[in-house]
């Protein structure tokens, strides 16, 4: 499905959840989107009836929206039975309440990801499923922005249009920084990295942002999320 394609369907079912002229009618029309979700509509219906009253409805609306537009495509690689356990119950509950007060869409999608990522990734304990969710809770935009440059530097320079001199020789990793976020002060940045550090995300300490390293460009900031960062990033990105 191509991003315009999955935008069309989104907007479709918001407009259509967005109909009724009355508010209070709402709630009811969102069960009956959300029970329309192959495979998973009914456990979801279940299990967010007692939230339904204090959600802030156009953002869940555009949420419900988008987590049935993904789950359509991933249907057939859902662990049903997991979405029958109170484990997965937890992080549904969390999720929506979330989406209460998150405005950032950023943080909004990294959680969708995880919910749905957690459908599908039989692979990954319940227990790690949960640190991930809460790590990724306690991450502001800073954070978000950092991870995504670690995850595809050469990916992040394309899209914010950041001069990519790979050629160069030599160079430092908080040189680069400063390319990619102009509008932080050093120990802005050093304290953003030492945060991710201290989540064990990145391996680097922050104290040795600034030391020199043979390679520049996109190419100085690749290779420095750890094991967890790496796990992290699957999560916060739609399954595959």
């Amino acid at each position: 499905m191509s991003a315009s394609e999955r935008d069309q369907k989104i907007t479709a079912i918001v407009k259509k959840l967005d109909k009724t002229p009355a508010k209070e009618h709402i709630p009811t029309l969102l069960r009956a989107a959300i029970e329309a979700i192959p495979c998973v509509g009914g456990t979801f219906s279940t299990l967010i009836e007692e939230l339904i009253p204090n959600w802030k409805m156009e953002r869940l609306q555009r949420f419900v929206a988008e987590l049935a537009v993904d789950l359509e495509s991933l249907a057939g690689n859902i662990d049903l039975g997991y979405l029958r356990r109170e484990e997965f119950g937890y992080l549904f509950e969390e999720t929506f309440r979330i989406v209460l007060f998150e405005y950032r869409e950023e943080k909004l999608a990294a959680f969708r990801n995880i919910l749905l990522n957690s459908m599908v990734r039989t692979d990954v304990k319940q227990e790690l499923k949960e640190y991930l969710f809460s790590t990724v809770r306690d991450l502001g935009s800073l954070h978000m922005r950092f991870i995504a440059l670690l995850e595809n530097p050469r990916e992040f320079y394309g899209a914010r249009g950041v001069r990519d001199d790979a050629s160069a020789i030599g160079g430092s990793i908080i040189e680069e920084l400063r390319r990619c976020f102009p509008e932080l002060d050093d120990p802005t940045i050093r304290a953003v990295w030492n945060d991710l550090r201290n989540s064990e995300i990145v391996s680097m300490e922050a104290r040795n942002l600034g030391a020199m390293i043979s390679s520049s460009g996109s190419k100085a900031l690749e290779g420095h999320l750890t094991e967890f960062g790496r796990l992290l990033t699957s999560f916060i990105r739609s399954p595959r």
